[in-house]
């Protein structure tokens, strides 16, 4: 397979936060207009750039997503479309590339995905992730046992090209859904999904379309991206090892600063009886749940049942806490280090360097 660009012109805006665009003739093959978009991301990605290929079933799941990062867009389904966006705080730039839908193309795209990557390693690129979108209230975009309708294509596109711990599944529209119903959803790809998490996928959620929350998100793929899936195993053994027996002082230490702060004001000290209630009443119901599961004299099919809810739980739990946090954030109280990554809120790479730092000095 060849690129044929000939008469191909190209023109980039003087400023960022623009789309990158290569005029395309009316005559044009859906597969050289595929070919020539994958020639515009080559061309216009530059040393030390951070390039993020964003994927969907369909185009108008992502619009709403790159919206947020560069204003009003709409996009071709059949090729990639890069854009430059200028990062809020840093001021770095970023490529966004709007990749094309899968469809029947697996064959194609593998290959341009395979082009693009090894000529963006050789201008020295410095990061290249790619992020699939969604949309959690869709559940009729999943198989049965859970994957996300493209998902497999996708893989078969990333093989032996691109590695697992550069990819995040980004799950949005839970303002569509109530959270236990987005929860069980959630569970259910998690489910479906476990060995691609095993190999390094991030998951992340996106909980409204609000612009600071989807930098927020970015921030964090990007940071976990660069981290790459060995050092994230490292991190959890040196974790596991290290923290074992200094953990469970640490988290006391910062829960009674925690509650002292809370124990300040009328609404902290509400927010406090709030979360104890919801604390005993979650103890009850997962102790239920654990002696269901060490009886010895209970059916193996019970036990497995009492297995699956205790994962359900955890995870209305762990969003409950994240719920709890908000609101005292709300009150401009801090939460420690150690508290938030027991439950995975708000904690990305530097927060995880600082985690493993208290825990050697400690």
């Amino acid at each position: 397979m060849e690129f044929k660009n000939s008469n191909l012109t190209l023109s980039i805006p003087p400023l960022l936060s623009r789309r990158i665009t290569v005029p395309l003739r009316a005559d044009m093959h859906w597969l050289q207009v595929l070919q020539e978009s994958a020639l515009t991301v080559i061309k216009f990605a530059q040393k030390d750039d951070i390039v993020i290929f964003m994927w969907s079933y369909i185009s108008f799941t992502r619009e709403p997503i790159i919206h947020l990062f560069r204003g009003s867009v709409k996009h071709s389904d059949i090729s990639f479309e890069p854009y430059y966006v200028e990062h809020p705080k840093s001021k770095n730039a970023i490529m966004l590339v709007s990749a094309p839908i899968v469809g029947e193309s697996v064959t194609d795209i593998k290959y341009l995905i395979k082009v693009i990557k090894s000529r963006l390693d050789s201008k020295g690129v410095k990061l290249i992730s790619h992020i699939y979108i969604h949309d959690i209230s869709q559940s009729n975009r999943l198989y049965n046992d859970g994957t996300p309708i493209d998902w497999r294509k996708l893989k078969k596109i990333f093989e032996d090209t691109v590695k697992m711990d550069q990819v995040s599944l980004l799950l949005t529209g839970w303002e569509k859904v109530s959270s236990k119903k987005g929860v069980e959803w959630e569970l259910k790809i998690r489910r479906a999904l476990t060995e691609d998490v095993e190999s390094g996928l991030l998951f992340k959620r996106l909980r409204s379309r609000n612009q600071v929350l989807a930098w927020s998100v970015l921030d964090e793929v990007i940071d976990l991206s660069f981290i790459g899936l060995d050092d994230k195993r490292i991190i959890e053994v040196i974790a596991k090892r290290s923290g074992a027996e200094v953990l469970p002082a640490l988290l006391q230490k910062e829960i009674d600063e925690l509650c002292v702060e809370l124990n300040k004001s009328v609404k902290g000290r509400k927010l406090r009886k709030e979360i104890s209630k919801y604390f005993a009443d979650r103890q009850a119901r997962i102790e239920s749940l654990l002696a269901q599961m060490d009886d010895n004299h209970e059916i193996p099919r019970k036990k497995k049942e009492a297995e699956a809810t205790l994962q359900d739980e955890y995870l209305i739990f762990r969003k409950t806490m994240w719920a709890f946090f908000e609101e005292i954030e709300k009150l401009r109280i801090g939460i420690g280090l150690k508290l938030k990554a027991l439950y995975g809120f708000k904690c990305g790479s530097n927060e995880v360097r600082e985690l493993l730092h208290g825990y050697s000095t400690s």
